[in-house]
């Protein structure tokens, strides 16, 4: 670290690199961001090092521009060193003696850090959305409404966060911790009250996030998904990064076989339902929800159908890394990102013409049905749940579940892999209530399942393949 007597530093970011081109210009890029700069003295070249290298104190990075450029040199180095911070390069750290008590690293451009003159007498409590996490051998407090980290590198640092689940004054904090000078617990709750991650209360110990009609709306888990799923309030590659590419190989488009009991499906003639299919308007204007179930019992046939029409391979592309095709893909009847085509489809059969109760995975490559297992306990819970969910009376007649094999998305996609997963779950419901509609089935999709559930009736991997969404199926009551 840059030598120096201050308690406060600047450095940029770690993630950064820092190239010279052409013509004296300097690009500074990192994997989310890429900035070009041009006319850096002597000074400001060394001051970039030292930034990139450590950090040092304002006082400090001032004495080397005297030292190279003399008093002219200011505008310019505060120029810079200003742009820096507007576009969310400057990384600001407070010490506690030698130590480094935390460091507040920015990640939006636009939402620099501003010092905040803080009341000593006032209290402030921790927004319920603050979170802490490990990365590599650092706890790092986040935020999904923040714009910035803060590495906490001190114990001293966690402790404050720890006591401020209670509403607490600077006074009451640096009872606890003694060490903690006056001016470094202002710096330090200054970062946290600048990032959002505490607010003031009054003192019926009420914090704006209370009052907040929109926030109180929000659950935690949710925010946080949105926040870190869309691009803006993290630093993470989005995209196709193929991040894994070299050291994990990728899933195949299909399983292997799950069982050898297989069942062949029914496959329709295309061409003769293009042509006597109900016209498509008629179907989108048609698709509804429909719980009530005929007494005759859905066929294997018709099941069959709908399957094929909803889910199954329509052409296999191989892996061709030459050619640029680094993983198998797939054409299905319902669209997905990056034609990973990762969700399979279970199915437990209750009540289905010509095909035994039990619990079913189709494998779309070859449409058929391949038997897990008979009836059973956690088979039967799977109906119940679904039964619970949909409102019946009984148990309904089919019960889809769609599982998603998680890694076949995230060996290419990076921070957006599991909000693809959902897109394509919420594509293939459509697709499901459409062909259901056609074939004049009762369709109903439903909110939420239970992913343990499966996941010991199918005996899956909760990590690598477990529910993201279930579907119920049976002949429509005519009225």
């Amino acid at each position: 670290m840059y030598s120096n007597t201050q308690n406060y530093i600047l450095s940029l970011r770690q993630d950064l690199q820092i190239t010279e081109g052409l013509e004296e210009t300097i690009y500074f890029h990192s994997s989310t961001q890429s900035y070009l700069f041009k006319g850096f003295s002597n000074g400001i070249r060394k001051v970039v090092e030292i930034l990139k290298t450590g950090g040092g104190s304002e006082e400090a990075l001032s004495e080397i521009i005297l030292q190279e450029d003399g008093e002219i040199g200011f505008p310019r180095f505060y120029y810079y060193l200003q742009r820096f911070m507007n576009l969310g390069l400057i990384c600001h750290s407070v010490l506690i003696g030698p130590d480094v008590l935390a460091t507040y690293i920015p990640f939006s451009p636009g939402h620099s850090f501003q010092h905040t003159k803080l009341d000593m007498n006032s209290r402030y409590i921790l927004s319920r959305f603050a979170y802490i996490r490990r990365e590599g051998r650092q706890s790092v407090l986040e935020s999904p409404l923040a714009h910035a980290r803060i590495v906490l590198a001190h114990w001293q640092a966690s402790a404050v966060i720890n006591l401020m689940a209670d509403a607490c004054s600077c006074q009451k904090l640096q009872q606890h911790l003694p060490r903690l000078s006056e001016h470094d617990l202002e710096r330090f709750l200054g970062f946290l009250l600048h990032a959002g991650m505490i607010e003031e209360v009054d003192w019926d110990s009420i914090n704006p996030e209370e009052h907040n009609e929109v926030l109180q709306q929000w659950e935690f888990h949710d925010l946080l998904y949105h926040a870190r799923s869309r691009m803006g309030r993290h630093d993470q590659p989005v995209g196709g990064t193929y991040r894994f590419r070299d050291k994990i190989s990728p899933l195949p488009a299909s399983k292997l076989p799950m069982s050898r009991e297989r069942s062949q499906l029914y496959k329709p003639d295309m061409e003769k339902l293009s042509e006597q299919d109900y016209p498509f308007t008629l179907v989108l204007e048609e698709r509804k929800s429909v719980r009530e179930y005929a007494d005759q019992e859905i066929s294997a046939k018709q099941l069959g159908e709908f399957l094929y029409r909803c889910a199954r391979i329509k052409h296999l592309h191989k892996a061709n890394p030459a050619a640029g095709a680094l993983y198998d893909v797939s054409q299905r009847p319902y669209p997905g990102g990056g034609a990973c085509h990762e969700l399979e489809i279970y199915l437990c059969i209750n009540k289905c013409h010509d095909l035994e109760p039990g619990l079913y995975h189709y494998a779309p490559d070859h449409h058929v049905l391949e038997k897990l297992s008979g009836l059973t306990e956690d088979t039967e819970a799977l109906l119940k749940d679904c039964s619970y969910s949909a409102g019946l009376k009984d148990l309904p007649p089919i019960s889809i579940h769609i599982a998603a094999r998680f890694q076949r998305v995230a060996w290419k996609y990076q921070s957006i892999a599991y909000s693809l997963i959902l897109k394509n779950t919420g594509v293939l419901y459509q697709t499901m209530y459409l062909v259901a509609t056609a074939m004049d089935l009762a369709p109903t999709a439903l909110g939420s399942g239970n992913a343990d559930l499966l996941c010991r009736a199918a005996g899956l991997n909760y990590l690598e393949e477990s529910a993201v969404g279930e579907f119920i199926l049976g002949n429509k009551r005519v009225k």
